[in-house]
């Protein structure tokens, strides 16, 4: 009688065991899925605040204001100035935070490819934005990734943080 009190404990032990090894495996499967989902939210995010931005930059006349103004620079007011300051720290502040995303697994390699030959082609077009970018890497504004990032891309090479269109974007200031 003993032997067969062992033996159904011995069993029980084992199932217990094995219940708690599936409750395990089932608990990782669910924190996985738990992460895609917040990637997933995380990524519609991001698209939504590039989608307002393009909105806004267009509806708001900024875009323009942008074109003209690294266009003519000499023809910015002060409180376009304050215009282009604001629309070009928003942007950096937006690919930061695309940056710091990539940076947590939310983009992968080629995804983020993408992104990057984004900014590099817009800050080969945008003189100004160079020049944004230059004063607020000088004012320690921007994380050192990002800064490493924006480097490697251009924004930060000798030549780009031009003196006398940064003195067009300082007018915001005055």
């Amino acid at each position: 009688m003993r032997f067969r009190v062992d033996a159904i404990n011995k069993w029980l032990k084992l199932a217990g065991s094995v219940g708690a090894l599936i409750g395990i495996v089932l608990l990782v499967m669910e924190l996985n899925q738990n992460n895609r989902m917040v990637k997933t939210q995380t990524r519609n995010a991001i698209t939504e605040a590039i989608l307002n931005f393009q909105y806004n930059s267009g509806s708001t006349g900024l875009g323009e204001l942008s074109a003209r103004a690294n266009a003519e620079p000499e023809s910015v007011t002060p409180p376009e100035a304050r215009k282009l300051v604001q629309y070009y720290m928003s942007n950096f502040r937006l690919w930061e935070n695309i940056h710091y995303q990539y940076r947590n697994g939310v983009f992968d390699e080629e995804e983020f490819s993408a992104e990057r030959n984004s900014w590099r082609t817009l800050g080969e077009r945008a003189p100004l934005m160079r020049v944004m970018y230059c004063l607020l890497k000088q004012r320690q504004s921007l994380s050192a990734a990002f800064t490493r990032e924006m480097d490697r891309l251009g924004y930060g090479a000798a030549g780009k943080c031009d003196e006398r269109l940064a003195a067009v974007l300082m007018r915001s200031t005055g």
